[in-house]
C-alpha cells in the first residue's frame, strides 16, 4: 500500500508523526531530502556505503565536497578534523570568495556553504562536527549593457542599466570598491506567474562584479548576462512551475525563459521642448527659440504635434546613417539614394529653416552636412554618439503610432533590407547594427505597434588576423582588423510586415504577392511551447466538450509550439472560464511567452560593474525582455542562522539531531554600518522582510536583549544591510579583517 501527496506540506506532517512514533529521524528510515550544500576544509571523511572511499575535503578542488542528504554515522564517518571552528555561509558568492582567499587554511576553519536555507543534510553535518568534535559554529549570513524598460514621469524609456545609473544621484560609499545606490521613482515591467504589468521600482544598485558572469541565450535572440548567483525566472516544464534559478541551476532541456513584449504603446507626447536636450550653460532659452550663446544662432524651441512625424523620420535617418561632432553632423547615403538625400534636406529646412549642404567624398557616396552646434548637440543627446552607442530616442516611444512608423521608415531606408525568397514564399525585413542598445530598442518599438522582431548574431572575428592575397606582384600579407559584434533585427511574420506595408513595398515592390499570401507562419513570440499548454489539456476537454477537436485538434500538440491565435480563437469564444483556464487565456491574449533557453556561456562584463533593481511586489524585472529576479537581503539571513541553531524552525521531533544550540552569529548587523564605516549601504526592507523580523521577535531563542535590539531597529527603520556592503572596503576585507576580528574579539550574537 502507498499514498501519493500533492503537497509537500501534507507529506511533511506525516513524516513528522512517523519520526515521533519511531523515535528516530527520517534519514535513518532511508527517506531522502533534496541535498544542497558544500563543505570545504581539513576534514577527512569515509563513505561506508561506497567502497569505504576515504577523502579529505580540502583536497577536492575549490568546489569542495557536495553534502549529501543522509549524513548518518553508519554511512558517513568523520575520521579526522583539523580545524578550530565551523563557519556557515549563506551566499554562494561569499563562500567562493572565502575559498579563493584561502580562509580555511589561514584560520583553520571548516567552511560550509548553504546556498540559502540550509538543507537537512547540511544541518546534520554541522551538528555532527559540533557534537562529535566540540567545534564552535559561527553563522555568516544584470551587466551594464542590458536594457530595462521603465515608465518615468508618464513616458516610456528603454535604458541600458549603465546609462540609467549614470543619470541618477548615486550615493557612493568611500573606499576603492564602491557600492552605489539610488532611490528612483519609476515603474518597470514585472511578472507574477500569470501576467506582465508595470510595478513600482524602489531603487537601483550598482557594485563591482565579484563573481563569474554568464550569458543566457534564448532561441529568439534575446540574451541576458547574469552573475553566477543572480536568479532568473524560468518555467520548469518538468514540474510545471515557475521558479527562480541561477545560471548554474538552469536545465536547458526543460527550462524556458519568460520573455515579454508587453510594452505600453504610449502616445501622449504631443509637443517637444528641444531646450531640455542642451546644456543650459551653452544656450539662451527664449519663449519660442533657443539661442547659441557663443555665435548667436537660433533654432525653434518647440516642435508641435503636426511636426513630430517629420522629426521622427529625421531621427530615423540619423539613427541609421548619421554621425555628429560638436559643431556639425552628417548623413551618409549611397549616391543613388537621391530620394532619401532630398528628403533629409527638405526636413531640415521645413523644421528648422536650415539649408543642408551636400558633399561627395567619392563617386558612390553622398553626404548631407548640417553645420549647426545646437542641432548637432541635440541629435547626439537623443541618439548617441558613435555607431556602437546609437539608440532610439525615448521620445519615439511616446509619440503617435504614425510618428513611430515614420521613425522606422527613416531608419530602414538607411539601414534596412528586404529579403524575398520566392521558393519559400517568404519575406523578411531586417537591419544590421553594431549597437546592442539600438537592437533592443528596435524590438521594443516594433512591439509597441504590434510587430514581432527577433535578434540574430552574425559570425564575426574577435581578433585581428593576417591573410595572404595573390596579386600581380606575387603573394602579399594583409591584416584583417577585429570586428565588432553585430546584431541583426529581423521581422518575418506576415502580420507584422503588413503592419509595415508602406515601408516594405517601398524597399521591395515584389514583396506584395507574398504579403497577400494566406500562408502565415506563427512567430515564436506569438506562440507557447506544447510542454506548457499540455498541462491545460484536461481542463480544455472539460470546458469545450465537442468543440475542442475542431478548434484545437490533437495534431496541434504534435508541434513544438502552439499558436496563441488558435488559443485566442478558442478561449475568447467563452466568457466564464475556470480559474485555471483564465491563466492560459491571459497568456494567449498578452505578449508574454516562454522561449527555449538554447545555451548558457561565460561572458565578459561591460565595465566591471553589475546592476540590480529592487521591485516592490514581485521582486522581478525584465532585462533585455527576459524576466530576472532582484537580490534579497537580511533579516532572512538571521532566519537562516536560527534554523542552524535550532535544527528546525517547526521544532520538529528530534531536531536536536541537527541543531547547534551553542552556534553564534558572526554575520552582518546594523551596528556594522557605523563600526566599519559602511555608510549609505542600507536598503529599505520589503514587506516580507518586516513580517519575518516581527515573527522572529517572538521566537524564544531571539529573546536575548541584543537580538531584540537589532530586530526592533530593523523594523522601526525598515532597513537592512547585505554582505555585499563589506566589499566596499576591498575584495579581501571579509577574509583579512572582518571575520578574523569578529571571531578573535568574540563579537557574536547568541
Amino acid at each position: 500500500m502507498f499514498t501519493l501527496f500533492k503537497r509537500k506540506r501534507k507529506s511533511d506532517a506525516v513524516l513528522l508523526d512517523l519520526e515521533h512514533a519511531a523515535d528516530t529521524i527520517r534519514e535513518k528510515l532511508n527517506l531522502h531530502a533534496n541535498p544542497k550544500g558544500t563543505l570545504y576544509g581539513d576534514v577527512t571523511l569515509r563513505d561506508r556505503m561506497h567502497n569505504n572511499d576515504t577523502f579529505n575535503c580540502l583536497k577536492l578542488g575549490r568546489g569542495g565536497w557536495s553534502i549529501m542528504s543522509r549524513m548518518e554515522p553508519e554511512e558517513i564517518e568523520i575520521r579526522e578534523v583539523n580545524a578550530e571552528y565551523v563557519l556557515v555561509i549563506e551566499t554562494a558568492a561569499m563562500y567562493e570568495r572565502l575559498v579563493e582567499e584561502n580562509f580555511s587554511k589561514k584560520h583553520k576553519a571548516i567552511l560550509v556553504g548553504t546556498g540559502g536555507q540550509a538543507a537537512r543534510g547540511t544541518r546534520r553535518i554541522v551538528h555532527r562536527l559540533h557534537a562529535e568534535y566540540k567545534l564552535p559554529v559561527y553563522v555568516f549570513s544584470v551587466d551594464g549593457g542590458e536594457t530595462i524598460l521603465v515608465e518615468e514621469e508618464g513616458l516610456i524609456k528603454n535604458y541600458s542599466f549603465k546609462e540609467w545609473a549614470e543619470k541618477q544621484k548615486l550615493v557612493q560609499v568611500p573606499g576603492p570598491f564602491s557600492n552605489e545606490r539610488s532611490e528612483v521613482n519609476v515603474k518597470a515591467l514585472s511578472f507574477d506567474d500569470q501576467k506582465t504589468s508595470l510595478e513600482n521600482v524602489r531603487g537601483i544598485i550598482r557594485h563591482p562584479i565579484f563573481e563569474e558572469l554568464f550569458e543566457i541565450k534564448t532561441d529568439v535572440g534575446y540574451n541576458v548576462k547574469l552573475t553566477r548567483s543572480h536568479g532568473m525566472i524560468v518555467y520548469d516544464s518538468k514540474i510545471n512551475k515557475f521558479a527562480e534559478k541561477t545560471p548554474m541551476e538552469i536545465n536547458t532541456a526543460t527550462d524556458y525563459a519568460i520573455v515579454s513584449l508587453d510594452v505600453p504603446n504610449n502616445e501622449s507626447l504631443n509637443k517637444l521642448d528641444l531646450a531640455q536636450f542642451m546644456p543650459l550653460e551653452k544656450i539662451e532659452i527664449h519663449e519660442d527659440c533657443i539661442e547659441n550663446k557663443k555665435n548667436k544662432t537660433k533654432i525653434p524651441r518647440f516642435l508641435e504635434k503636426n511636426q513630430l512625424k517629420d522629426f521622427s523620420r529625421l531621427l530615423g535617418y540619423y539613427a541609421a546613417e548619421g554621425s555628429g561632432q560638436e559643431y556639425a553632423m552628417q548623413f551618409s547615403f549611397n549616391a543613388n539614394e537621391t530620394k532619401y538625400i532630398e528628403d533629409v534636406c527638405t526636413l531640415f529646412e521645413r523644421l528648422f529653416g536650415i539649408k543642408a549642404k551636400l558633399s561627395k567624398p567619392h563617386a558612390t557616396e553622398t553626404q548631407v552636412r548640417v553645420h549647426n552646434t545646437l542641432l548637432s548637440n541635440i541629435f547626439i543627446e537623443l541618439c548617441g554618439k558613435g555607431a556602437d552607442n546609437k539608440r532610439i530616442p525615448f521620445i519615439i516611444f511616446n509619440v503617435s503610432t504614425q510618428a513611430k512608423k515614420e521613425f522606422l521608415l527613416g531608419y530602414f531606408r538607411g539601414d534596412g533590407r528586404i529579403d524575398v525568397k520566392e521558393a519559400k514564399s517568404s519575406v523578411a525585413l531586417w537591419a544590421k547594427t553594431v549597437s546592442k542598445h539600438l537592437a533592443y530598442d528596435l524590438v521594443v518599438l516594433l512591439a509597441q505597434i504590434g510587430c514581432f522582431g527577433t535578434i540574430q548574431y552574425p559570425k564575426f572575428s574577435e581578433q585581428a588576423h593576417e591573410i595572404q592575397i595573390q596579386t600581380k606582384n606575387g603573394m602579399i600579407k594583409q591584416t584583417i582588423q577585429a570586428q565588432k559584434q553585430c546584431y541583426l533585427v529581423s521581422i518575418s511574420n506576415k502580420n507584422s510586415l503588413n503592419n509595415l506595408k508602406e515601408l516594405v513595398l517601398e524597399l521591395s515592390p515584389i514583396a506584395q504577392k507574398f504579403l497577400d499570401s494566406k500562408n502565415i507562419k506563427t512567430p515564436k513570440l506569438d506562440s507557447l511551447p506544447k510542454e506548457f499548454v499540455k498541462h491545460y489539456r484536461n481542463a480544455l476537454r472539460s470546458e469545450f466538450k465537442g468543440k475542442l477537436e475542431q478548434m484545437l485538434p490533437p495534431a496541434t500538440f504534435q508541434w513544438p509550439r502552439i499558436s496563441k491565435q488558435k488559443l485566442r480563437n478558442l478561449l475568447n469564444s467563452k466568457e466564464n472560464l475556470s480559474k485555471e483556464l483564465n491563466i492560459l487565456k491571459q497568456f494567449a491574449n498578452n505578449k508574454t511567452t516562454l522561449c527555449k533557453i538554447k545555451d548558457i556561456v561565460s561572458a565578459k562584463p561591460l565595465d566591471g560593474l553589475v546592476y540590480d533593481l529592487e521591485i516592490s511586489r514581485t521582486h522581478r524585472f525584465f532585462a533585455n525582455n527576459i524576466c530576472v529576479h532582484n537580490t534579497d537581503g537580511d533579516p532572512y539571513g538571521w532566519y537562516i542562522y536560527s534554523v542552524i541553531k535550532q535544527g528546525s524552525m517547526a521544532l520538529a521531533a528530534h531536531s536536536d539531531y541537527m541543531s547547534c544550540p551553542e552556534a553564534k552569529y558572526v554575520g552582518m548587523t546594523l551596528d556594522d554600518v557605523e563600526e566599519y564605516k559602511l555608510k549609505n549601504v542600507t536598503e529599505k526592507m520589503k514587506e516580507g522582510d518586516i513580517k519575518r523580523a516581527k515573527e522572529m521577535m517572538e521566537y524564544p531563542w531571539f529573546q536575548n536583549k541584543e537580538w531584540q535590539r537589532q530586530l526592533k531597529k530593523a523594523i522601526d527603520e525598515k532597513i537592512r544591510i547585505e554582505q555585499q556592503a563589506l566589499a566596499n572596503r576591498s575584495l579581501d576585507f571579509v577574509a583579512r579583517v572582518y571575520l578574523p576580528e569578529k571571531i578573535k574579539n568574540q563579537q557574536f550574537l547568541p
